[in-house]
């Protein structure tokens, strides 16, 4: 098999997959009658972002049972725990403002950052 088609047929095989979990996310939005325009916004661009920066992130490891645990607990860490703190840097926290905006403009470049960055200016900006 060439390498070519290896990297294009897992690519379109791991879109698909993270479509699936995007629709689920979409529709159960909606359900739940959740008016999050950013982050479904930010949602359905995913997957242009997070595809190659994970690709990218891969080839810093050796072994790939530690690039997939490393590059999971990264993604979960960035949205779940940095999304948060520089929100309450940039908003709750007066004398941490600025510092909050120059992470904000910084992690940016992390796919899964804008999504929680999304989910929070949702509910507050």
């Amino acid at each position: 098999m060439q390498l070519k088609a290896y990297w294009i047929g897992s690519f379109i095989f791991d879109f698909a997959k993270l479509y699936i979990s995007i629709i689920t996310a979409l529709i159960l939005f909606a359900a739940f009658d959740l008016e999050l325009n950013d982050t479904m916004a930010v949602l359905v661009l995913l997957p242009f972002g997070l595809l190659p920066f994970t690709y990218a992130t891969t080839f810093l490891f050796t072994s790939d049972s530690a690039a997939s645990s490393i590059t999971i607990f990264i993604h979960i860490a960035v949205l779940g725990i940095l999304a948060a703190v520089i929100y309450s840097f940039r908003v709750a926290i007066p004398d941490l403002m600025e510092t909050g905006d120059t992470m904000h403009a910084w992690f940016k470049l992390v796919p899964t950052y804008n999504v929680g960055a999304a989910m929070y200016c949702d509910r507050q900006c």
